[in-house]
């Protein structure tokens, strides 16, 4: 959230030629949390999450050690762009207004 914040702060000094590509902060986004739950692995957080874990764990391996983080964020940023990660969301927002 802050990263969001900070990016709405310095938006207006960058730039138009520097478009900021808010989905791949997203995306990166998705993926450290995935990452954060990945280390409870014996634990289960609320559905919602535990479905859009489940859903970025099969396009993307967890983390084992360094590699080249590209192809992932490239991953998650088209789930994003799909909307199957916001359908998730809006799935578990309904369910909480019933």
């Amino acid at each position: 959230m802050l990263l969001i914040i900070t990016f709405l702060f310095i938006l207006p000094y960058f730039p138009l030629r520097w478009p900021i590509k808010v989905e791949h902060v997203i995306a990166i986004e998705i993926l450290a949390a995935c990452a954060a739950l990945d280390h409870f692995t014996p634990l289960k957080s609320t559905s919602p999450l535990e479905a859009v874990r489940s859903l970025v764990r099969s396009r993307v391996a967890p983390f084992d050690g360094d590699r080249f983080m590209a192809p992932d964020i490239d991953a998650v940023r088209d789930l994003v762009r799909s909307g199957a990660i916001s359908a998730i969301a809006a799935d578990a927002e309904r369910e909480v207004a019933k």
